[in-house]
């Protein structure tokens, strides 16, 4: 939890304060940060795929594979369908997450 905290701390999307009285709050409103921007910021160093990353990439038919860009285009799909959605999107309204977070 400490090095999630930590990863959202550094790209700027929580605040943290120290202390008796400290905690965690968003950076930004709920409305302006994307699950997309979010999920990028916590798997940015884990290739989707072994060809993705030219340093580590040993597949002995990633020069002539046809894949690779259907790979690119899907995730690149993927991850434009959460850019749509936000935090917030996320949270309001949503009765059932209050109960189940014992929030109510």
């Amino acid at each position: 939890m400490a090095q999630v905290i930590n990863t959202l701390s550094h790209h700027g999307l929580v605040k943290t304060t120290r202390g008796r009285n400290g905690g965690l709050t968003l950076a930004k409103p709920p409305e302006e940060i994307s699950v997309g921007h979010v999920f990028r910021k916590l798997e940015s160093g884990v290739p989707f795929a072994e060809c993705f990353d030219p340093v580590t990439n040993t597949c002995p038919i990633s020069c002539c594979c046809k894949l690779q860009g259907a790979l690119h285009a899907a995730l690149a799909a993927f991850y434009g369908t959460l850019d749509q959605v936000s935090l917030a999107d996320l949270v309001q309204g949503n009765e059932s997450l209050k109960e189940v977070l014992h929030l109510v």
